[in-house]
């Protein structure tokens, strides 16, 4: 009995015919999407699905191909974004042995190496994978949708290694053919809102919210998916910059909006969720709303839990919280988290977190006068981001790290408006009947 025969034989007993049709079955409903598990959940499955029709020479008719290849991009894409790892150690080899499926029935190889890339985008050393598969992508693009689709992607990428210049010309370049090629004029909220991040990351926190604000007014249909995870990601984003201007309760309204967004999938909502409560919870907290605030950051802390969330989202969560007990004088508690939040991030692949929540403990024990712990600390800071200094661009990696940083010091350092009165939330959950 051969290997092939000993693994089906299970499902459909010796029948080949029997265990076809078990994962062509399996494959198509893999290319609806009406599921509502984690993206990495169904990440699993859908590699179990290529892994099995690749190896069993399954025929599969090219329409469902075709939308299970779009859908496997796009919730590789999506599982990044959230911080997530696909979770399968051979992800890339199940891909690239599946792409002669693909091939053969004429579809663009471009999605299987943007679902590569997006997988080597977590994974420690991965910078060059991704871009030799970015390039490849490139290569494999056949329309002007198929390169803007690449080319945003791509500028995710330059932002990952501070390469502002190229994420710009790229972007630049998306802007303009969404503008002018009604077949992508679909695509102009994730465009804006990639470009307002590409400006907060530099601290241009004005341009990055007239961005944002593109991404929210943009004419376009409501029903994709693409749309409502980018104009939920203008929501969340529009609060982070007006609570940095000092525009608190327009940053909570922003916020507010983004937790009560519709998404594609109930899964999707909720996973986007925790970091909603999170940024909730910090103006919250600024605005002398403890409880509330508090609040906020236990519902983060239960969907994060309940959804298996990653160490880098407990990571900015544990951060968050810190500056909660600073305010009631738990210093003890404080270090604590802050300890958690610089280990998870190390952990989860969080560069930017590792270092800025270094730098937030640093403070907390210069306040304590506890001077040795602090330069060790600054020096853990300054290691964590020297990492970027081997990367494609060493010199602009070093002048994004100052920009970013004085970024935000600026913003701290900046007299800010009082607010009038004590902030209140105005989200569902403390609204008065």
């Amino acid at each position: 009995m051969t290997s092939s025969e000993r693994t089906f034989r299970g499902y459909g007993g010796a029948n080949r015919a029997r265990w076809d049709d078990v994962v062509r079955r399996s494959f198509e409903r893999s290319s609806r999407g009406a599921d509502d598990d984690s993206p990495e959940d169904v990440l699993r499955a859908m590699v179990k699905d290529l892994e099995n029709v690749s190896r069993y020479r399954i025929r599969v008719e090219g329409e469902v191909l075709s939308r299970f290849l779009d859908r496997f991009a796009d919730l590789a894409v999506s599982a990044i974004e959230q911080g997530d790892r696909p979770g399968v150690a051979d992800f890339p080899d199940v891909v690239q042995a599946a792409a002669p499926v693909f091939a053969a029935a004429g579809l663009a190889q471009w999605p299987v190496h943007l679902a590569k890339a997006s997988y080597y985008a977590r994974v420690a050393d991965g910078d060059d994978a991704r871009r030799r598969e970015l390039a490849l992508a490139v290569a494999a693009c056949r329309t002007p949708l198929d390169r803007v689709e690449v080319d945003l992607a791509t500028a995710q990428f330059a932002i990952d290694l501070t390469e502002y210049p190229s994420a710009a010309r790229l972007l630049e370049r998306c802007l303009a053919v969404c503008t002018t090629d009604p077949t992508c004029a679909h695509r102009l909220p994730e465009v804006h809102a990639c470009l307002g991040n590409l400006h907060y990351t530099q601290g241009a926190l004005r341009t990055a919210l007239s961005h944002y604000q593109a991404a929210l007014a943009a004419d376009v249909p409501r029903d994709s998916h693409r749309t409502l995870r980018a104009q939920a990601r203008a929501y969340h984003y529009s609060g982070r910059v007006l609570h940095m201007l000092g525009r608190e309760e327009e940053a909570l309204a922003s916020l507010v909006r983004a937790l009560e967004h519709r998404y594609a999938t109930h899964a999707e909502y909720e996973r986007k969720s925790g970091f909603q409560h999170i940024a909730i919870g910090e103006i919250l907290l600024l605005g002398g709303a403890w409880e509330e605030s508090e609040h906020h950051f236990t519902e983060a802390r239960r969907t994060f839990a309940r959804l298996r969330h990653n160490t880098a989202a407990h990571a900015i969560l544990d951060a968050a919280t810190s500056r909660l007990e600073v305010r009631r004088g738990r210093y003890d508690e404080a270090l604590a988290l802050l300890d958690n939040a610089v280990r998870g991030s190390r952990a989860g692949g969080y560069r930017r977190g590792a270092v800025l929540f270094e730098l937030h403990r640093a403070n907390l024990l210069f306040r304590r006068r506890a001077y040795g712990a602090t330069v060790r600390s600054v020096l853990a800071a300054i290691g964590a981001w020297l990492p970027f200094l081997r990367r494609g661009n060493g010199s602009r990696a070093v002048r994004g790290a100052v920009e970013y940083a004085w970024a935000f010091l600026r913003q701290a350092l900046s007299k800010r408006q009082t607010p009038p009165r004590r902030l209140t939330c105005p989200c569902r959950a403390h609204r008065r009947s």
